[in-house]
Protein backbone atom coordinates (compact mmCIF):
# COMPACT_ATOMS: atom_id res chain seq x y z
CA UNK A 1 0.00 0.00 0.00
CA UNK A 2 2.62 2.54 0.00
CA UNK A 3 3.50 2.56 -3.73
CA UNK A 4 0.69 5.25 -4.00
CA UNK A 5 1.96 7.76 -1.66
CA UNK A 6 5.59 6.99 -2.81
CA UNK A 7 4.63 7.58 -6.61
CA UNK A 8 3.54 11.00 -5.22
CA UNK A 9 6.05 11.84 -2.98
CA UNK A 10 8.21 10.90 -6.42
CA UNK A 11 5.91 13.07 -8.44
CA UNK A 12 6.18 16.04 -6.07
CA UNK A 13 9.97 16.02 -5.88
CA UNK A 14 10.29 15.21 -10.26
CA UNK A 15 8.24 18.85 -10.24
CA UNK A 16 10.62 20.91 -8.22
CA UNK A 17 13.83 19.54 -10.41
CA UNK A 18 12.06 20.60 -13.46
CA UNK A 19 10.39 23.96 -12.13
CA UNK A 20 14.39 24.94 -11.87
CA UNK A 21 15.00 23.44 -15.74
CA UNK A 22 14.91 26.26 -18.53
CA UNK A 23 14.12 24.44 -20.97
CA UNK A 24 10.44 22.92 -19.20
CA UNK A 25 9.95 26.57 -18.16
CA UNK A 26 10.16 27.44 -21.80
CA UNK A 27 7.41 25.00 -22.68
CA UNK A 28 5.34 25.93 -20.06
CA UNK A 29 5.36 29.80 -21.48
CA UNK A 30 4.99 28.87 -24.75
CA UNK A 31 1.47 27.85 -23.94
CA UNK A 32 -0.17 31.44 -22.81
CA UNK A 33 2.42 33.09 -25.66
CA UNK A 34 0.69 30.55 -28.61
CA UNK A 35 -2.51 30.89 -27.31
CA UNK A 36 -2.49 34.72 -26.69
CA UNK A 37 -0.72 35.66 -30.51
CA UNK A 38 -3.30 33.22 -32.38
CA UNK A 39 -6.31 34.49 -30.20
CA UNK A 40 -4.68 38.01 -31.23
CA UNK A 41 -4.12 37.35 -34.85
CA UNK A 42 -8.09 36.25 -34.80
CA UNK A 43 -9.30 39.17 -33.17
CA UNK A 44 -7.31 41.74 -35.24
CA UNK A 45 -9.41 43.62 -37.99
CA UNK A 46 -6.09 43.98 -40.00
CA UNK A 47 -5.06 40.22 -40.19
CA UNK A 48 -6.33 37.81 -42.20
CA UNK A 49 -5.40 35.14 -44.48
CA UNK A 50 -6.21 36.77 -47.41
CA UNK A 51 -6.86 40.68 -47.55
CA UNK A 52 -9.06 42.10 -50.41
CA UNK A 53 -9.76 45.73 -51.32
CA UNK A 54 -13.06 46.35 -52.48
CA UNK A 55 -13.59 49.79 -54.74
CA UNK A 56 -16.59 50.90 -56.65
CA UNK A 57 -18.20 54.01 -58.81
CA UNK A 58 -19.93 56.29 -56.09
CA UNK A 59 -22.89 56.90 -58.06
CA UNK A 60 -23.38 52.97 -58.26
CA UNK A 61 -25.88 52.17 -54.96
CA UNK A 62 -25.85 48.40 -55.52
CA UNK A 63 -22.05 48.23 -55.61
CA UNK A 64 -21.68 50.16 -52.70
CA UNK A 65 -24.28 47.95 -50.81
CA UNK A 66 -22.76 44.99 -52.12
CA UNK A 67 -19.18 46.18 -51.08
CA UNK A 68 -20.02 47.15 -47.66
CA UNK A 69 -21.75 44.03 -46.98
CA UNK A 70 -18.73 41.99 -47.81
CA UNK A 71 -16.71 44.51 -45.15
CA UNK A 72 -19.19 43.08 -42.38
CA UNK A 73 -18.15 39.50 -43.34
CA UNK A 74 -14.50 39.95 -42.87
CA UNK A 75 -13.10 37.56 -41.27
CA UNK A 76 -10.34 34.89 -42.87
CA UNK A 77 -10.49 36.95 -45.72
CA UNK A 78 -10.43 40.88 -44.45
CA UNK A 79 -12.12 43.51 -46.48
CA UNK A 80 -11.00 46.48 -47.29
CA UNK A 81 -13.10 49.55 -48.59
CA UNK A 82 -11.20 51.75 -50.70
CA UNK A 83 -12.68 55.36 -51.92
CA UNK A 84 -11.64 54.77 -55.79
CA UNK A 85 -10.44 52.33 -57.95
CA UNK A 86 -7.10 53.61 -58.10
CA UNK A 87 -6.47 53.55 -54.17
CA UNK A 88 -7.46 49.93 -54.45
CA UNK A 89 -4.84 48.97 -57.10
CA UNK A 90 -2.04 50.79 -55.00
CA UNK A 91 -3.12 48.85 -52.28
CA UNK A 92 -1.94 45.90 -54.29
CA UNK A 93 1.10 47.40 -55.55
CA UNK A 94 2.34 48.06 -52.15
CA UNK A 95 1.36 44.58 -50.61
CA UNK A 96 -1.35 45.93 -48.73
CA UNK A 97 -3.78 43.94 -49.86
CA UNK A 98 -3.68 40.48 -52.17
CA UNK A 99 -6.03 41.04 -54.70
CA UNK A 100 -8.71 43.97 -55.84
CA UNK A 101 -12.00 43.84 -56.81
CA UNK A 102 -13.03 46.53 -58.84
CA UNK A 103 -16.98 46.75 -59.62
CA UNK A 104 -17.23 48.40 -62.56
CA UNK A 105 -19.80 50.80 -63.07
CA UNK A 106 -23.49 50.04 -63.28
CA UNK A 107 -23.22 46.49 -61.50
CA UNK A 108 -27.33 45.99 -62.05
CA UNK A 109 -27.23 46.73 -65.46
CA UNK A 110 -24.03 44.79 -66.28
CA UNK A 111 -25.04 41.71 -64.91
CA UNK A 112 -28.25 41.80 -66.53
CA UNK A 113 -26.47 42.40 -69.81
CA UNK A 114 -23.99 39.17 -68.02
CA UNK A 115 -27.41 36.63 -68.66
CA UNK A 116 -27.32 37.11 -72.69
CA UNK A 117 -23.34 37.13 -72.99
CA UNK A 118 -19.73 37.59 -71.75
CA UNK A 119 -20.01 41.04 -69.97
CA UNK A 120 -17.36 41.21 -67.28
CA UNK A 121 -18.66 43.85 -63.85
CA UNK A 122 -16.00 43.05 -61.71
CA UNK A 123 -12.32 43.62 -62.31
CA UNK A 124 -9.94 41.62 -60.69
CA UNK A 125 -6.57 42.62 -59.59
CA UNK A 126 -3.85 40.41 -58.37
CA UNK A 127 0.30 40.68 -57.74
CA UNK A 128 0.42 37.00 -58.87
CA UNK A 129 -1.29 34.18 -59.18
CA UNK A 130 -1.54 31.48 -56.79
CA UNK A 131 -4.27 28.14 -56.04
CA UNK A 132 -5.31 30.45 -52.99
CA UNK A 133 -6.37 33.59 -54.80
CA UNK A 134 -7.94 31.84 -57.52
CA UNK A 135 -10.34 29.82 -54.95
CA UNK A 136 -11.40 33.59 -53.74
CA UNK A 137 -12.64 33.79 -56.63
CA UNK A 138 -15.46 31.66 -55.38
CA UNK A 139 -16.43 33.92 -52.71
CA UNK A 140 -16.62 37.09 -54.86
CA UNK A 141 -19.25 34.60 -57.02
CA UNK A 142 -21.09 33.75 -53.54
CA UNK A 143 -21.33 37.38 -53.18
CA UNK A 144 -22.96 37.82 -56.80
CA UNK A 145 -25.03 34.69 -57.08
CA UNK A 146 -27.81 36.16 -54.92
CA UNK A 147 -28.44 38.84 -57.49
CA UNK A 148 -27.64 36.98 -60.35
CA UNK A 149 -30.10 34.14 -59.46
CA UNK A 150 -32.66 37.02 -58.83
CA UNK A 151 -31.99 38.24 -62.28
CA UNK A 152 -32.34 34.60 -63.64
CA UNK A 153 -35.50 34.03 -61.94
CA UNK A 154 -36.88 37.41 -63.61
CA UNK A 155 -35.84 36.55 -66.93
CA UNK A 156 -36.96 33.26 -67.00
CA UNK A 157 -40.42 34.63 -65.95
CA UNK A 158 -40.27 37.10 -68.38
CA UNK A 159 -39.58 35.16 -71.15
CA UNK A 160 -42.54 32.67 -69.88
CA UNK A 161 -45.15 35.34 -69.72
CA UNK A 162 -44.02 37.51 -73.05
CA UNK A 163 -43.47 40.60 -71.27
CA UNK A 164 -41.33 42.20 -68.72
CA UNK A 165 -42.20 41.61 -65.45
CA UNK A 166 -42.15 44.51 -62.58
CA UNK A 167 -40.45 44.15 -59.29
CA UNK A 168 -43.75 44.05 -57.45
CA UNK A 169 -44.69 41.38 -59.81
CA UNK A 170 -41.67 39.61 -59.05
CA UNK A 171 -41.53 39.62 -54.93
CA UNK A 172 -44.72 37.05 -54.41
CA UNK A 173 -43.34 34.20 -56.90
CA UNK A 174 -39.24 34.69 -55.93
CA UNK A 175 -40.34 34.54 -52.07
CA UNK A 176 -42.09 31.99 -52.52
CA UNK A 177 -39.52 29.57 -53.56
CA UNK A 178 -36.88 31.49 -51.30
CA UNK A 179 -35.11 29.85 -47.56
CA UNK A 180 -32.79 30.80 -45.51
CA UNK A 181 -31.05 27.56 -45.07
CA UNK A 182 -28.03 26.14 -45.80
CA UNK A 183 -27.61 24.09 -49.15
CA UNK A 184 -24.41 22.38 -47.51
CA UNK A 185 -24.67 20.38 -43.95
CA UNK A 186 -21.30 18.75 -42.30
CA UNK A 187 -21.53 15.64 -40.35
CA UNK A 188 -19.21 13.35 -39.17
CA UNK A 189 -19.28 9.97 -39.62
CA UNK A 190 -21.32 8.59 -36.95
CA UNK A 191 -23.99 11.35 -38.03
CA UNK A 192 -23.58 13.51 -36.21
CA UNK A 193 -23.64 17.30 -36.78
CA UNK A 194 -20.13 18.77 -36.45
CA UNK A 195 -20.03 22.46 -35.74
CA UNK A 196 -17.16 24.87 -36.44
CA UNK A 197 -16.78 27.00 -33.68
CA UNK A 198 -13.44 28.50 -34.15
CA UNK A 199 -12.24 30.75 -37.19
CA UNK A 200 -9.46 29.59 -39.11
CA UNK A 201 -6.51 31.50 -37.53
CA UNK A 202 -7.48 29.79 -33.99
CA UNK A 203 -8.44 25.86 -35.12
CA UNK A 204 -5.19 24.74 -35.26
CA UNK A 205 -4.04 25.64 -31.66
CA UNK A 206 -5.38 22.79 -29.82
CA UNK A 207 -3.26 20.64 -32.12
CA UNK A 208 0.31 22.65 -31.45
CA UNK A 209 -0.36 22.70 -27.92
CA UNK A 210 -1.28 18.61 -27.68
CA UNK A 211 2.13 18.45 -29.36
CA UNK A 212 3.48 20.35 -26.58
CA UNK A 213 2.24 18.26 -24.03
CA UNK A 214 3.63 15.36 -25.55
CA UNK A 215 6.74 16.83 -26.52
CA UNK A 216 7.14 17.42 -22.58
CA UNK A 217 6.24 13.84 -21.72
CA UNK A 218 9.56 12.80 -24.23
CA UNK A 219 11.62 15.34 -22.31
CA UNK A 220 11.11 13.49 -19.22
CA UNK A 221 12.16 10.69 -20.95
CA UNK A 222 15.09 12.28 -21.88
CA UNK A 223 15.75 13.43 -17.91
CA UNK A 224 15.54 9.55 -17.16
CA UNK A 225 17.76 8.41 -19.63
CA UNK A 226 20.51 11.21 -18.31
CA UNK A 227 19.52 10.29 -14.76
CA UNK A 228 20.30 7.09 -15.63
CA UNK A 229 23.63 7.71 -17.79
CA UNK A 230 24.98 9.78 -14.56
CA UNK A 231 24.28 6.18 -12.39
CA UNK A 232 21.86 8.38 -10.45
CA UNK A 233 19.33 5.08 -10.48
CA UNK A 234 21.50 1.94 -9.73
CA UNK A 235 19.58 1.65 -7.03
CA UNK A 236 16.44 0.55 -9.01
CA UNK A 237 14.85 -2.96 -10.28
CA UNK A 238 12.70 -3.47 -12.49
CA UNK A 239 9.52 -2.70 -11.07
CA UNK A 240 10.83 0.41 -9.86
CA UNK A 241 12.05 1.67 -13.17
CA UNK A 242 8.86 0.52 -14.32
CA UNK A 243 6.79 3.46 -12.17
CA UNK A 244 9.84 5.63 -12.44
CA UNK A 245 9.30 5.59 -16.07
CA UNK A 246 5.59 6.85 -15.60
CA UNK A 247 6.35 9.39 -12.96
CA UNK A 248 9.31 11.15 -15.42
CA UNK A 249 6.94 11.27 -18.44
CA UNK A 250 3.38 12.00 -17.04
CA UNK A 251 4.64 14.24 -14.08
CA UNK A 252 5.90 17.22 -17.06
CA UNK A 253 2.61 16.48 -18.92
CA UNK A 254 0.52 17.40 -16.27
CA UNK A 255 1.98 20.37 -15.38
CA UNK A 256 1.64 21.33 -19.08
CA UNK A 257 -1.82 20.11 -19.89
CA UNK A 258 -3.09 22.29 -17.05
CA UNK A 259 -1.11 25.40 -18.61
CA UNK A 260 -2.99 24.30 -21.43
CA UNK A 261 -6.15 23.89 -20.10
CA UNK A 262 -6.18 27.06 -18.95
CA UNK A 263 -5.20 28.44 -21.39
CA UNK A 264 -7.72 27.57 -23.92
CA UNK A 265 -10.64 27.91 -21.33
CA UNK A 266 -9.58 31.53 -20.85
CA UNK A 267 -9.26 32.47 -24.06
CA UNK A 268 -12.78 30.98 -25.20
CA UNK A 269 -11.12 27.98 -27.48
CA UNK A 270 -12.91 25.38 -26.35
CA UNK A 271 -16.59 25.11 -25.97
CA UNK A 272 -16.78 22.61 -23.45
CA UNK A 273 -13.91 23.39 -20.61
CA UNK A 274 -15.17 19.63 -18.80
CA UNK A 275 -14.89 17.29 -21.59
CA UNK A 276 -11.65 19.29 -22.34
CA UNK A 277 -10.10 18.74 -19.22
CA UNK A 278 -10.98 14.93 -19.38
CA UNK A 279 -9.46 14.83 -23.17
CA UNK A 280 -6.29 16.04 -21.48
CA UNK A 281 -6.24 14.11 -18.88
CA UNK A 282 -6.67 10.87 -21.38
CA UNK A 283 -4.09 12.55 -23.51
CA UNK A 284 -1.59 13.05 -20.85
CA UNK A 285 -2.18 9.00 -19.85
CA UNK A 286 -2.34 8.04 -23.53
CA UNK A 287 0.79 10.37 -24.35
CA UNK A 288 2.51 9.06 -21.13
CA UNK A 289 2.33 5.47 -22.65
CA UNK A 290 4.56 6.44 -26.06
CA UNK A 291 6.58 8.95 -24.15
CA UNK A 292 7.75 6.20 -22.17
CA UNK A 293 8.24 3.49 -25.47
CA UNK A 294 10.07 6.22 -26.63
CA UNK A 295 12.50 6.27 -23.74
CA UNK A 296 13.12 2.23 -23.12
CA UNK A 297 13.30 2.39 -27.29
CA UNK A 298 16.07 4.75 -27.20
CA UNK A 299 17.91 4.19 -23.96
CA UNK A 300 20.06 7.41 -24.13
CA UNK A 301 18.70 10.98 -24.20
CA UNK A 302 21.34 12.50 -27.51
CA UNK A 303 19.10 9.60 -29.13
CA UNK A 304 15.40 10.53 -27.80
CA UNK A 305 16.01 14.46 -29.06
CA UNK A 306 16.33 13.66 -32.47
CA UNK A 307 13.41 11.37 -32.52
CA UNK A 308 11.48 13.95 -30.70
CA UNK A 309 12.00 16.20 -33.47
CA UNK A 310 10.85 13.49 -35.89
CA UNK A 311 8.15 12.20 -34.14
CA UNK A 312 7.17 15.84 -33.70
CA UNK A 313 7.19 16.77 -37.63
CA UNK A 314 5.51 13.43 -38.13
CA UNK A 315 2.86 14.34 -35.92
CA UNK A 316 2.30 17.80 -37.76
CA UNK A 317 2.14 16.37 -40.95
CA UNK A 318 -0.07 13.04 -40.22
CA UNK A 319 -2.19 14.58 -37.69
CA UNK A 320 -5.30 16.83 -38.49
CA UNK A 321 -3.56 20.10 -37.09
CA UNK A 322 -3.46 22.48 -40.27
CA UNK A 323 -5.07 20.04 -42.67
CA UNK A 324 -6.84 16.74 -43.05
CA UNK A 325 -4.72 15.00 -45.67
CA UNK A 326 -6.00 12.33 -47.62
CA UNK A 327 -4.58 8.73 -46.74
CA UNK A 328 -3.77 10.18 -43.19
CA UNK A 329 -7.14 8.79 -41.59
CA UNK A 330 -5.02 5.53 -40.57
CA UNK A 331 -1.61 6.35 -40.12
CA UNK A 332 -2.17 9.41 -38.02
CA UNK A 333 -3.67 6.90 -35.75
CA UNK A 334 0.21 6.29 -34.72
CA UNK A 335 -0.07 9.40 -32.77
CA UNK A 336 -2.86 9.91 -29.47
CA UNK A 337 -3.02 13.53 -30.41
CA UNK A 338 -4.83 12.07 -33.65
CA UNK A 339 -7.70 10.71 -31.52
CA UNK A 340 -7.37 13.61 -29.05
CA UNK A 341 -7.90 16.59 -31.87
CA UNK A 342 -11.21 14.36 -33.43
CA UNK A 343 -12.59 13.83 -29.58
CA UNK A 344 -13.86 17.33 -29.75
CA UNK A 345 -16.39 16.15 -32.19
CA UNK A 346 -16.36 12.28 -31.94
CA UNK A 347 -16.75 11.04 -28.29
CA UNK A 348 -15.98 8.14 -29.79
CA UNK A 349 -12.16 8.80 -30.46
CA UNK A 350 -11.67 9.32 -26.73
CA UNK A 351 -12.37 5.32 -26.01
CA UNK A 352 -9.89 4.86 -28.55
CA UNK A 353 -7.31 7.24 -26.62
CA UNK A 354 -8.29 5.07 -23.86
CA UNK A 355 -7.31 1.68 -25.86
CA UNK A 356 -3.89 3.75 -27.29
CA UNK A 357 -2.53 4.33 -24.11
CA UNK A 358 -3.47 0.71 -22.82
CA UNK A 359 -1.71 -0.81 -25.86
CA UNK A 360 1.51 1.63 -25.33
CA UNK A 361 1.88 0.78 -21.55
CA UNK A 362 1.78 -3.33 -22.36
CA UNK A 363 4.11 -2.61 -25.16
CA UNK A 364 6.25 -0.78 -22.81
CA UNK A 365 5.70 -3.31 -20.15
CA UNK A 366 6.81 -6.31 -23.09
CA UNK A 367 9.82 -4.10 -23.77
CA UNK A 368 10.92 -4.28 -20.08
CA UNK A 369 10.54 -7.97 -19.77
CA UNK A 370 12.31 -8.79 -23.17
CA UNK A 371 15.13 -6.30 -22.12
CA UNK A 372 15.75 -7.89 -18.78
CA UNK A 373 15.29 -11.78 -20.35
Amino acid sequence: MKIIPTTLLWMRLLNRRLIRRPLFLVILLLVPILTLSLGGASDSAEVGVMNVALAWDAKDSDARALAEALGEESGVVRFHLCSNAQEARRMVAEGRADLAWIFRPGLEEGMQKSLHGRFPVVTVVERESSALLALSREKLFGALYPRLSRLLFRDYLSRKQGEPLSEAELEPYYRYVHTNDSLVRFTTVSGTDRVFGLDYLRAPLRGLLSILILLSGIAGSAILADDREQGRMVWCDRGTLARLRAVYTVTPMLDTALAVWLALTISGATPDALWEALLLLLLVLSGGGMAALVGALCRRSRVIAPVALLLTVAMLALCPIFLGLPGTAHTGGLFPAHYYLHAAWEHIYALRLLLYGAVCWGLLGITELLRSA
